[in-house]
């Protein structure tokens, strides 16, 4: 009869348990893969039978339980992959008896408790993988004396303590992935050891202390990631030892000082992050040899001077962020030359001059940022004419002029911020149908014409912001219909006419501010109907009639003002059942009557402004208990 000695079922979509299956018959086996299936429940003691198994694959099922204590039998295993499961409970004591293993997977599953140190006894060990469990404890000291290891990851667990010092006896080491941990202290001094390390990641910790100088003996490093952690002092690239670096980031650290000059000698740099340090000096000129460069972002540090000529010749650059440093300047035109930038991100510097003519090459560009800077001058007329754009951010300068047709044109635009510039010209003919577009503010421009009906089309927009503007006629609609609708802000223009009723269809609202126009005719009692409404101001136009009953169902209102119409009749008293906190203002009307003492029951309440009307009797003595009042005007 012929012995069985490999077993190879994976991919098959089995289901079922292993307990039913009979070990004790493949007693010859050498080979088991069970991976890739539908098996659930605990793996059975009863695999201790195969004794002369070499490689075992149950990864990619359901498994749960435990990893048994008689694993420790299989004293022959080479290979254990277990990852991708439910299993639960410690690595048992009893792997110390697995002295031949080579491969250990268990990754993605529920693992306790600490890292055995009987594996610093598994020398044969060349690939330690436990990452995405619940581990916890230190790293053992005796990691050091797996000397044949050549790739340990460990990350997304719960390790704590330091990273060992012995760590740079694994001389083999091409791989080191410890990220997202609660690792804390410094990183060892002779990390550079490792000469073989092609790939340290060690983000997401509590790593202190400066960069080694020894790093820069990684002459084979590639990948360099030590973002978010505490680590301090300045940025360390030795010589020219780290050729082969490729993608390197420290963000979310303290380090300090300027971005070297010998950067220019990591000539295979993809990717480079610095953002949220305290980074200063200028941008070093030799930037312009990276030309393999894809992602530069240097956000939210102290970077001054202006941006390099040279950076037009990183003709393979995606991203490129500069946003709040103290860069001055002109934009170099030969940005222009980016032709591959998807995202540009120079917000919250000190930039100035002109937007040079040729970013209107930047056709493949769908992030542009340039918010508060003092920029000025028309857009270039084909900005964005690769109609790419999501995402659009010029606010806070002194553009001026026309907003460029090729926005219009770009109808994948997600977000839009103009706010506080100089434009000019009908707004009708501005934007288009842009079926995905979120949020728009136009607010502080002189912007005339008016609201088009197309705007009903952007059925994904949640804020709609075009005050202090010049825009004149009705309300359409289309636009009061927009289902998402979160906030309407449109005040300080010449619209005119009726509030139509149709808005207290928009039931996600909690922002509407249609104050300073000349609208007129009654409030409508629909609005009764906003049931997520926050904040209502109506002030300064010519509404008249009374306040409608149905106000009091806005039951999350936080601020209502209506000052300065020709609202009539008594003050609404169950105003006060509701849970205003901030501003209650109602002043420069025709109410009459008396105060309703029921106003009292705003206990919150800090502005309540009924100044200027026709109102008659005494200030309500339950006044008194109005405690957080910090503006009472009742002249």
């Amino acid at each position: 009869m012929a012995t069985i000695t490999k077993v190879q079922l994976g991919q098959l979509e089995l289901q079922g348990k292993l307990e039913t299956l009979n070990f004790s018959a493949l007693s010859s086996l050498r080979v088991l893969n069970l991976s890739d299936n539908n098996f659930h429940g605990p793996i059975s003691e009863a695999i201790s039978a195969l004794s002369k198994l070499n490689i075992l694959y149950f990864s990619t099922n359901s498994l749960t339980g435990i990893i048994h204590s008689k694993v420790g039998n299989l004293t022959r295993l080479m290979t254990l992959m277990l990852f991708e499961n439910q299993i639960s409970g410690s690595i048992p004591p009893s792997s110390e008896k697995l002295m031949n293993l080579n491969l250990v997977d268990i990754f993605m599953n529920f693992l306790v408790s600490s890292i055995p140190l009987v594996f610093g006894n598994m020398t044969k060990l060349n690939f330690l993988y436990l990452w995405r469990n619940n581990l916890t404890g230190s790293i053992p000291h005796e990691i050091g004396n797996m000397v044949n290891l050549k790739e340990l990851d460990i990350s997304g667990n719960n390790i704590i303590g330091s990273i060992p010092s012995n760590i740079v006896k694994l001389t083999e080491l091409k791989y080191l992935s410890l990220f997202v941990n609660q690792l804390y202290g410094s990183i060892p001094s002779e990390i550079g050891n490792l000469v073989n390390l092609k790939d340290f990641e060690i983000s997401t910790n509590q790593i202190t202390g400066p960069i080694p100088q020894s790093i820069g003996n990684l002459a084979m490093l590639e990948i360099y990631y030590l973002d978010n952690n505490n680590v301090n002092g300045a940025i360390l690239i030795k010589g020219g030892n780290l050729v082969n670096l490729r993608d390197f980031d420290l963000s979310d650290n303290q380090i300090t000082g300027p971005i070297p000059h010998n950067i220019a000698n990591l000539s295979k740099l993809k990717t480079f992050y610095l953002n949220n340090n305290n980074i200063n000096g200028p941008i070093p000129s030799e930037i312009g040899n990276l030309v393999n460069m894809r992602t530069f972002v240097i956000s939210s540090n102290q970077i001054t001077g202006s941006i390099p000529h040279d950076i037009g010749n990183l003709s393979k650059h995606e991203t490129f962020g500069l946003n709040q440093n103290n860069i001055n300047g002109f934009i170099p035109p030969s940005l222009g030359s980016l032709k591959s930038i998807t995202k540009l991100t120079l917000a919250y510097n000190h930039l100035s001059g002109l937007l040079p003519t040729e970013m209107a090459n930047l056709a493949s560009l769908n992030y542009l940022d340039l918010f508060s800077n003092n920029l000025f001058g028309n857009l270039p007329p084909d900005l964005a004419k690769g109609s790419m754009l999501l995402y659009l951010a010029l606010g806070y300068n002194n553009f001026q002029g026309p907003i460029p047709i090729s926005v219009k044109n770009s109808t994948k635009l997600v977000r839009v911020r103009l706010k506080r510039n100089q434009f000019t010209g009908d707004i009708s003919q501005s934007f288009g149908i842009h079926p995905h577009l979120g949020y728009i503010d136009l607010s502080f421009h002189r912007l005339y014409g008016t609201l088009s009906p197309s705007r009903g089309s952007c059925l994904n927009i949640t804020s709609l912001k075009i005050l202090y503007n010049r825009i004149s006629g009705k309300i359409p609609l289309e636009i009061v219909q927009l289902p998402k609708l979160h906030q309407l802000d449109i005040p300080s223009n010449n619209l005119a006419g009726k509030i139509p009723k149709e808005l207290g269809k928009l039931s996600y609202l909690y922002l509407l501010n249609m104050s300073n126009n000349h609208l007129s005719r009654i409030i409508p009692p629909e609005i009764g109907d906003l049931s997520s409404l926050e904040a209502l101001d109506l002030s300064s136009n010519n509404l008249s009639g009374k306040i409608p009953m149905q106000l009091q169902n806005c039951t999350k209102l936080n601020s209502l003002k209506l000052r300065s119409n020709e609202l009539s009749g008594d003050i609404l008293s169950q105003l006060g059942n509701l849970n205003m906190h901030e501003v209650l203002d109602l002043s420069d009307n025709l109410f009459t009557g008396e105060i309703p003492p029921q106003l009292s029951k705003l206990m919150d309440l800090q502005e309540l402004n009924l100044s200027h009307n026709e109102l008659v009797g005494h200030i309500p003595n339950s006044f008194q208990f109005m405690i957080g009042l910090t503006l009472l005007d009742l002249s």
